[in-house]
């Protein structure tokens, strides 16, 4: 999958702070680690959208 935006980012974050999605759900149709999307997710908690 080419490079995920910003945007794209934060719906994802937000699908699974939501619980509409898993961590590995997320990596898996978003081709990137399971490690990557668990980084992404406590910097989108720490920080918010400006994470990204």
């Amino acid at each position: 999958m080419d490079k995920i935006s910003p945007e794209e980012k934060i719906q994802w974050m937000k699908k699974i702070l939501q619980k509409k999605e898993s961590i590995s759900s997320v990596a898996s149709k978003i081709g990137v680690y399971y490690t990557t999307v668990d980084k992404w997710l406590r910097n989108y908690k720490a920080i918010g959208p400006e994470a990204f």
